[in-house]
């Protein structure tokens, strides 16, 4: 749940539990460094380290959707995707970003 007032987006990367420690040290660089973009960079807030949380606010908006677009285009990236969820502050646009990538597949 997102905390009011304070981010109105976030991305929430959940990892799948049964891959080899060598491919979840790669996954963690690939994904950290999608947050760190052109637009901003965004921390991991997670503690988990087979899951990642990335929030902000306006201000970091484009971030995020650059930061999930290049994960999409990461080759072989959902191969490890257990789940991926887009949170807004408009219960409306939230959703699971691996139904929305299996409809508009590239």
């Amino acid at each position: 749940m997102l905390r009011k007032g304070i981010f109105m987006y976030k991305t929430i990367i959940k990892i799948r539990d049964d891959i080899p420690d060598s491919a979840l040290h790669a996954i963690h660089d690939v994904v950290s460094g999608a947050f760190l973009n052109r637009a901003g960079a965004l921390k991991n807030v997670s503690a988990s380290p087979y899951e990642f949380i990335f929030e902000s606010d306006d201000s970091g908006y484009g971030c995020l959707e650059l930061g999930m677009f290049s994960l999409r285009r990461q080759q072989n990236f959902l191969d490890y995707v257990a789940s991926w969820s887009w949170i807004d502050a408009d219960p409306d646009e939230s959703c699971n970003m691996l139904e929305v990538f299996a409809r508009h597949a590239v």
